[in-house]
């Protein structure tokens, strides 16, 4: 019997967080994979693997979860990459509205 070896197992997890105020509508989030190589790829909801290969969202937790503290809502994803030749980067994009009567803060 041979085993095929994915690294799913011995993958680098970590935490991206986006924080929108908590009366904000999000309309939409994005999943992206980053390295240098190969820029910027889409990695949607429910596969195996983000297009760029040897990473992915979600396989060390759920896809994205929400924690409301203080007047902010907090997003989190977890990114998990096992490519042993490039390092990676993931993104979470949140598409939101904010509040009646609220602006964005410059500074």
């Amino acid at each position: 019997m041979v085993t095929v070896w994915k690294g799913y197992d011995l993958a680098l997890c970590a935490p991206v967080i986006a924080a929108v105020p908590a009366d904000a509508i999000v309309r939409e989030f994005r999943l992206r994979a980053w390295d240098e190589n190969r820029g910027e790829m889409d990695c949607p909801r429910g596969t195996i693997e983000c297009g760029m290969g040897h990473s992915r969202f979600g396989g060390c937790s759920q896809w994205v979860t929400q924690t409301s503290i203080e007047g902010i809502t907090l997003y989190t994803a977890i990114f998990q990459n096992w490519s042993t030749v490039w390092a990676r980067e993931g993104r979470l994009i949140i598409f939101f509205e904010m509040p009646a009567g609220w602006v964005p803060r410059s500074s």
